[in-house]
């Protein structure tokens, strides 16, 4: 009998587990629309967060030295300006910035600068470089792909040569493509693998036995958060953790990858970095822009980034029965 009754008390804690769950599914469901990863466990419903990781901060400032020598790949990018500008205010460093566009010679910046717009990508990256000079830095501008095993080995040479030592590494380079997977090409992909998969062996290769302090790996929590058309990007940063997992501290010096989330406008999502643009407007009937980007990609954009029902007639005139707006299927054969 006691058997028998500890069966029964059995399924009935199934059958209430059950229903809890079921209970917990239907919540979930119909409540409003979120991107959170949720668990229920136990009847206690978690939900993932991310957070910044404790560490010591004065561990980590050791690893700097005064007037230290740093290579930052992406090296004409907004987020690597910003590093930079922290070296050297900070620390009087010196550094490398790595890109896959050449800039003139130095000698031919001023005549560029005259016989170009001020937002042109190239004058950008002169006027950037010269207000790093201007706040006591020494700048050498390197152009380069990451990704090609005998220009990065050039390249660490290069810098050996010129300020006589390789203290650190900034690895900032990458690009983002934000698309549904049955629409990203294989070409899509890899450009987006290039610099975080590829080009992080390559780096390494290209070191060899170079004693570093250090070599930090930008990677981005979309790693976790894994956002909807980013999924060669997730994949790409899922690398770059795992890569600084496994290689950490494997020569001597620590590989430490950080979860970056969207920096304040700087960055990819701002627009700069590999992907910055020159903006012409154009006056099609559903777009106000063409950019066209250091890549040699063109991209045409709407107003403010975005179609809307007030502004964009293929948006207006076709409504669900609640009248909700939409863009029907015939609205991308007006897109193209």
């Amino acid at each position: 009998m006691p058997e028998l009754k500890g069966k029964r008390v059995s399924a009935e804690l199934r059958e209430q587990s059950a229903a809890t769950a079921i209970t917990a599914l239907a919540s979930e469901l119909e409540g409003p629309a979120q991107s959170g990863v949720v668990a229920w466990r136990n009847s206690v419903r978690w939900e993932r967060y991310l957070g910044p990781w404790k560490t010591e901060r004065d561990a980590a400032a050791l690893r700097l030295r005064q007037q230290g020598v740093y290579l930052i790949t992406g090296g004409l990018g907004g987020i690597a300006g910003v590093i930079a500008e922290w070296l050297i205010v900070n620390y009087q460093a010196r550094v490398a910035l790595l890109s896959r566009t050449p800039l003139p010679a130095p000698a031919d910046w001023d005549d560029w600068l005259t016989s170009h717009a001020p937002d042109d990508s190239i004058s950008r990256a002169i006027l950037r470089v010269r207000q790093l000079e201007a706040l006591g830095g020494m700048v050498l501008p390197l152009a380069g792909d990451v990704t090609v095993a005998d220009r990065m080995h050039e390249v660490i040479a290069e810098i050996r040569a010129h300020f006589g030592a390789l203290n650190g590494v900034f690895h900032t380079a990458g690009v983002i493509r934000d698309k549904l997977i049955q629409l990203k090409s294989q070409r899509d992909i890899e450009e987006v693998f290039a610099a975080k998969v590829y080009g992080t062996v390559v780096l390494e290769e290209a070191l060899g036995d170079t004693p570093l302090d250090f070599m930090l790996l930008f990677s981005s929590n979309s790693a976790f958060v894994a956002p909807q058309g980013q999924i060669d990007y997730v994949a790409a940063n899922s690398f770059l953790n795992a890569w600084a997992e496994a290689r950490n501290s494997a020569h001597g010096y620590p590989v430490t990858a950080i979860n970056w989330g969207i920096w304040k406008q700087v960055g990819m999502v701002a627009g700069d970095g590999a992907d910055a643009f020159t903006a012409h407007p154009v006056s099609y009937p559903l777009f106000n822009e063409r950019r066209s980007t250091r890549d040699g990609v063109t991209q045409v954009h709407t107003l403010r980034g975005r179609l809307s029902a007030r502004e964009h007639w293929v948006i207006d005139e076709h409504r669900l029965g609640s009248g909700q707006a939409l863009l029907p299927g015939t609205g991308y054969v007006e897109l193209i």
